[in-house]
Parts: structure tokens; sequence; C-alpha cells
């Protein structure tokens, strides 16, 4: 996880970039607590959904980002404005699991390792 550089930062508040090698996730350096959370939360969520796409503001975050080596990116999203379809699914599952994540341990009788696993990371546990 890495913070958005500030020129990035005026185009989208979370960003994953995936490549050969690794998943990154950066978010606005000013975002703490649960929006923080909820930013990680939403890009993990395009992971989980397979999205990826490149456009829009993402592709102007991506291009203040890397610039030139822009063309070494496989896929990508950014949380910015919810203006498609993917956007909204990714914002929808990324509540669910902060909404799941947080209810009392004993809910699931402990049995969904993932949430907890979740709970922890997150310090909830």
């Amino acid at each position: 996880m890495h913070d958005l550089p500030d020129a990035a930062a005026s185009a989208v508040n979370g960003l994953w970039i995936s490549s050969e090698t690794a998943d990154h996730i950066f978010v606005a350096s000013g975002a703490r607590g649960l929006l923080r959370v909820h930013i990680v939360l939403h890009e993990i969520s395009h992971m989980l959904l397979d999205h990826g796409r490149v456009g829009g503001n993402t592709e102007m975050a991506l291009r203040r980002l890397l610039g030139p080596a822009l063309g070494a990116v496989r896929r990508g999203a950014g949380r910015s404005r919810y203006e498609t379809q993917e956007e909204k699914d990714a914002e929808r599952l990324a509540t669910l699991i902060l909404v799941r994540a947080n209810e009392p341990p004993d809910d699931d009788g402990g049995r969904d390792a993932g949430l907890r696993k979740i709970r922890q990371t997150f310090g909830y546990e």
C-alpha cells in the first residue's frame, strides 16, 4: 500500500495497479481511519471482481503517477466518482465487506477464517 502522490490525488482518492509481478494500492495521503479502510476495501473489491479496464479519471491518475511507464501496467482501477457499473459494484462490495467484518466475532461462530483475517488486519479484533 502506498500514498498517492499529490498530482494523482487530484484525480482519484484510491488507485489499484496490477503489474505482472505485484498488485499495488495507492490511497490519498489525507485519508485516515474508516475512510482509508473503505478506500482500500474498494480497491481490493476491484481485484475480487476482476475489474481493470483503464480509462477516464483512472487513466489520468495513472499517467500522472507513472508517466512513460504506463505501458507496463496490466490492469488498474481507481476510486473517484461512481460513473461506471464497475465503480458502483466495487463500492457496494467494499461496503458489504466492511459491514460484515465489523459484526461481532461470534456471529459466524469463528468458522469464517477470511472474515476473521479481515477483522484482524483492520484492527477489529
